[in-house]
């Protein structure tokens, strides 16, 4: 049930994530969401786009699956073999009675999936059952003595905000120190003192120079 890559068979492991669909207030979309971010992995450190280091998802009680809106009576799914005039669809309702609320998270999660080769494998690892009892009760980890439920997980904008907050606050302190500092070192120093000139001495000014200029070389002090 583990993928192993050389010397990381621990971060590789894949863990049994549970959560009650009729039990939890989230939407089809929501929910959705959350299922297809583990089933990716991203929930984890060694996430990468090129490896399928997801975990597995168990989805019990889809058969109340909440929607919201007249998406039961309106959402439609088409299916077509390729050959002329063989179009068909299917209200919500009917998939519902049809294959059960399984099929309709399944069908939502595999659309939130990349489009790669690597969905389908992902997708495997979802197992929804239409009533509370199934046969993974001893795969789903447990922290704490509690089952680890995808509910439970931080949401991520939640985090984003709390993340965001702080780093504000730290770099507004930083922007008082540093315009504080700018300003002790920008700030203009009085001018270096005129040079004093003796009052025993006499000036001579330079030959075809400036009468602004001064040039204190030509000084000489009287006898």
């Amino acid at each position: 049930m583990s993928q192993t890559v050389g010397k990381t068979r621990l971060a590789y492991s894949r863990a049994w994530h549970y959560v009650d669909v009729g039990s939890d207030g989230r939407t089809l979309g929501r929910l959705a969401s959350s299922i297809a971010l583990v089933l990716m992995g991203k929930n984890k450190p060694i996430y990468d786009p090129s490896t399928d280091c997801g975990d597995y998802v168990v989805a019990v009680g889809c058969h109340d699956l909440r929607t919201t809106g007249k998406k039961r009576q309106q959402k439609k799914y088409y299916t077509h073999t390729t050959r002329p005039g063989s179009l068909k669809s299917m209200t919500m309702d009917m998939m519902f009675e049809k294959w059960g609320g399984g099929e309709v998270l399944r069908r939502a999660v595999r659309g939130m999936l990349p489009k790669n080769r690597l969905r389908d494998k992902r997708l495997a690892r979802l197992k929804t059952f239409e009533g509370l009892n199934h046969p993974y009760k001893q795969n789903i980890i447990k922290v704490g003595g509690e089952s680890s439920v995808i509910g439970n997980l931080p949401e991520v904008q939640q985090a984003f905000q709390t993340a965001k907050a702080a780093a504000a606050a730290e770099t507004w302190d930083e922007t008082i120190f540093f315009s504080a500092l700018s300003l002790f070192l920008i700030a203009p120093s009085p001018p270096p003192p005129f040079p004093r000139i003796p009052s025993d001495c006499v000036f001579f000014p330079r030959i075809g120079g400036s009468s602004k200029c001064f040039d204190f070389s030509y000084l000489s002090f009287r006898s």
